[in-house]
């Protein structure tokens, strides 16, 4: 009997924490690119409150692509870690798991504590120099 109350009990705990997960991803609303032959590169602004972050994502899109109302309607549906880079490379996993872009950057500056930092992803082999080069300086 004890191992059978254990197993459920272990189970109910697995449980708690898979709803957890699933409410904890907020998903990332996505629209059809209308321009998916050619390299365009978008840049979403957006912010964090808590805690105070400035979030900007640059990306060259394939066949999806995100507006700003949606980048920062995800925003203010996640939990933000407290440390920037964990929440940039949160940021990267999902904008890379729903865009499948061709090329994302993330950065995550937090202003009160002048912590900033940037991660990248993109697709193997693709590669762009004139749209790489307008990107800013880090």
């Amino acid at each position: 009997m004890t191992e059978r109350s254990d197993l459920i009990e272990k189970l109910a705990q697995d449980a708690e924490i898979a709803r957890e997960k699933l409410a904890d991803d907020a998903p990332i609303r996505t629209d059809e690119n209308p321009l998916p032959r050619i390299d365009v590169l978008c840049r979403l602004n957006a912010s964090i409150h808590n805690p105070p972050a400035t979030v900007t994502v640059y990306f060259v899109p394939d066949r999806r692509t995100v507006q700003a109302t949606g980048l920062q309607a995800y925003l203010d549906t996640i939990k933000a870690p407290s440390r920037p880079a964990v929440l940039a490379a949160r940021i990267l996993a999902d904008l890379s798991n729903e865009l499948v872009p061709r090329f994302v950057q993330v950065r995550v500056e937090c202003g009160n504590e002048g912590d900033s930092v940037l991660v990248e992803d993109r697709r193997p082999k693709w590669d762009n120099p004139a749209i790489l080069s307008r990107l800013p300086d880090f």
